[in-house]
């Protein structure tokens, strides 16, 4: 679990996959939209990186993908 503000959660995204064509503005609209849990603390909303990752994986069938190769 990696709680990061918006802008640290893509920051955390980018420095793992530096090639990503994931935005910024794409993460915070997951999170406005409440596609993405987050919780608010003062002005800020957090998010935990893994979840995106996952949301992110599920929609593009990457997990499917490396399930089926690991059977």
């Amino acid at each position: 679990m990696l709680i990061r503000t918006i802008e640290k959660a893509y920051e955390e995204l980018k420095a793992r996959d530096p090639n990503t064509c994931i935005s910024k503005k794409y993460v915070r609209d997951l999170v406005n939209n409440g596609v993405i849990p987050s919780t608010k603390s003062g002005n800020r909303r957090l998010v935990d990186v893994d979840v995106i990752e996952d949301y992110i994986a599920e929609r593009t069938g990457v997990k499917e993908r490396e399930t089926k190769t690991v059977q």
